[in-house]
């Protein structure tokens, strides 16, 4: 692995990093691991033709790779052949897994060097090939797997499996419709070279497509391996051999389905949905519209997320998963990173640990906010206020199962009252954050910085670093509550099996289910002492909250399945309360009586009331309907009184 920074302590005990110019590589190994030039790894079991690597900016070379099904299951894939074009295919180099090589489809003997173009055995179980910023070694026993290797030149030009080389993890799955999919099945299936991969031994083809025969063809002809489709219309073709199948009459291209389309009625895809022309669609906070096969989006900045869940559970401002579990008070974020002058906010969480293995159960969070310390433990809060400012800097409200922060410079933080935070962040505080939510910067290759400003690559590290006080002890490796409590296991992935089950079928091709699958196990095996009913619903749940937020509402709660019993908020005879899982619009409170919130806050489960037009307003501290004047008061460090009480601060009757 190339590490191309230079490191040098400067004063102050800080690291002084810069970025040299290095190559990238990306491999596919097993036939389905693939690591992108980003250093982003993804699996994906293909049985198609699919491009690799190639130069986006011009015609210098196209990598493809064919991932062939060779084992019982459609888990079973292996690479079966790498076809490498050069300067628009005047040159096509096949490489097979028995070692021989093709040059322009005539066999050709090792080693062999012609037109700046070197390949050779290095040994019994490798191939090199070389030309001017391109390297491929080929492993052949025992099995075939490829390593990639691209010049800088070539930074931020790629595209194809491999990704575009841009040091940018998350938007490695950008497709060349414009926008970036959310898994990795959806990205790499619009790098299909071969349109008709699925009916290529079916004989009988269905109108209007004709069966193109290549025995009957002449020399040179290319078949079914080169049918257009609405995603290949602007890619070359390199065909290696010429395939009989189905194709589309002339004018007419591969709709992906089985049927044929002409070329103005393609549509766009976008997480595995289909959208015609003129459609819109919402990603992030940005509008997308379908137009000439590709998305043309709108270039607003939005929020950034950072979400802490579970056992130690962490997805950055930049979308990097890690885990990190520690007994400290650890910074998450603030916006303070150089020491100098004062920041605008600051959030520390504490873990509190139970059971054998120390699994989390709750967490302490402090935001500071200007002069005002808020805490939040045991499903509540208490405000610290060390000035005299009449108006606090932020708002809070109750909404569904979260208490919701929202301050007035730009920081929303949403708490489920157990072990679920997320911190929501305005634009303007990108690259100027630091913490275990990483530093918003766009790109989560560096998100591991440590607190002396050095980027690391182990997490223990990385949360060690940023503990709130330097006396208290390190966490040490990393825990594995599975193998601790292995009679739990079984039990942990069935519960946790509702993940991957049709319950979520609609959320998976926008949120990636694996990650919070493998915590929701983890965390589920780690409660051994009560509450596994708790941690398995924590971890759930942060998979619905997820998928809420990129717009997938999913009813997963049932009465045998983390059950949440509004009815208990109902006076009796009263229907008041009901459950949304996709939480309710901003209700007027007796604390927002205008009944405005910000429209960065997700849709948020939980508990509602539907309160009568003679109670229009919600009073949270009392969980209930009433009308403005039985509000009661607040004094500024949001205490509440009812009608008649003296409020301290003030000397005042409510």
């Amino acid at each position: 692995m190339c590490i191309c920074v230079c490191i040098v302590c400067s004063g102050g005990g800080q690291w002084d990093c810069k970025d040299e110019a290095c190559p990238g590589t990306c491999s596919v190994e097993g036939g389905s691991h693939i690591n992108t030039f980003d250093d982003m790894v993804y699996t994906f079991h293909g049985d198609c033709s699919y491009v690799l690597a190639k130069d986006c900016n011009g015609n210098q070379f196209q990598l493809q790779g064919d991932l062939v099904q060779c084992g019982l299951s459609e888990s079973e894939t292996c690479l079966k052949s790498v076809t490498l074009a050069l300067t628009a295919e005047k040159t096509v180099i096949t490489i097979q897994p028995n070692g021989k090589v093709f040059v322009n489809g005539i066999y050709s003997q090792l080693p062999f060097s012609a037109a700046g173009i070197s390949a050779f055995r290095v040994s019994s179980f490798y191939l090199l090939v070389h030309t001017s910023g391109l390297q491929l070694e080929v492993q052949l026993q025992p099995i075939m797997q490829l390593n990639i290797t691209v010049s800088n030149a070539y930074q931020g030009k790629t595209c194809g499996l491999c990704g575009n080389f841009n040091k940018n993890q998350a938007d490695d799955f950008l497709k060349l419709s414009g926008v970036v999919d959310s898994t990795s099945a959806g990205f790499a299936n619009s790098w299909k070279t071969h349109a008709s991969c699925l009916d290529i031994k079916n004989k009988s083809c269905v109108a209007p497509m004709v069966f193109f025969n290549c025995s009957t063809a002449g020399p040179g002809a290319k078949g079914a391996e080169c049918q257009k489709s609405c995603a290949t219309l602007d890619m070359a073709c390199v065909s290696a051999e010429c395939v009989s199948g189905c194709v589309c009459p002339d004018g007419m291209v591969s709709d992906g389905r089985g049927e044929c389309i002409t070329m103005d009625t393609c549509p766009c895809v976008h997480n595995s949905a289909t959208y015609q022309p003129g459609d819109s669609i919402k990603v992030d906070c940005n509008t997308c519209t379908c137009k000439d096969r590709s998305w043309q989006c709108t270039k607003n900045q939005c929020y950034g997320t950072c979400s802490v869940y579970g056992d130690g559970h962490f997805v950055t401002f930049d979308k990097k998963h890690f885990n990190f579990d520690g007994s400290c008070e650890y910074t998450l974020a603030q916006d303070n990173c150089t020491g100098q002058g004062n920041g605008t906010f600051r959030v520390i969480t504490e873990n509190v640990p139970c059971g054998t293995t120390g699994t989390t159960c709750s967490k302490t969070i402090k935001v500071f906010l200007e002069n005002t310390e808020l805490i939040l433990t045991e499903g509540t809060y208490q405000m610290i206020s060390k000035g005299q400012e009449e108006v606090t800097p932020f708002h809070i409200s109750t909404m569904g199962i979260y208490l919701v922060i929202e301050a007035n410079n730009g920081l929303i933080l949403m708490w489920d009252k157990r072990t679920s935070i997320f911190i929501k962040l305005s634009p303007d505080f990108k690259g100027r954050v630091c913490g275990l939510c990483g530093n918003y910067d766009g790109n989560a290759n560096n998100d591991l910085t440590t607190r002396s400003n050095a980027v690391v690559v182990n997490p223990l590290i990385y949360g060690n670093s940023w503990k709130d006080s330097p006396s208290c002890p390190n966490a040490v490796g990393p825990k594995s509550p599975c193998a601790l409590n292995p009679y739990r296991q079984p039990w942990a992935q069935k519960q946790c099996s509702i993940i991957q089950s049709t319950v979520f079928s609609g959320c998976h091709s926008v949120v990636d289910p694996s990650p919070y699958y493998d915590a929701c196990v983890f965390d589920s095996c780690a409660c051994d002492s009560g509450g596994d009913c708790e941690c398995f619903c924590t971890a759930v749940a942060a998979y619905a909250q997820a998928c809420n937020e990129a717009g997938a509402c999913v009813h997963w709660r049932t009465p045998q399945i983390c059950p949440l019993f509004c009815d208990f908020y109902n006076p009796p005879g009263g229907c008041e309360w009901h459950y949304k899982p996709c939480g309710s619009p901003c209700m007027k409170t007796c604390q927002n009586p205008s009944g405005g919130c910000s429209t960065q806050i997700p849709p948020l489960e939980g508990c509602y009331p539907k309160c009568p037009p003679e109670q229009p307003f919600f009073d949270e501290d009392n969980m209930k309907c009433v009308a403005k004047d039985q509000c009661g008061c607040y004094d500024k460090e949001l205490g509440h009184f009812n009608n008649g009480d003296t409020v301290p601060t003030t000397k005042k009757l409510c």
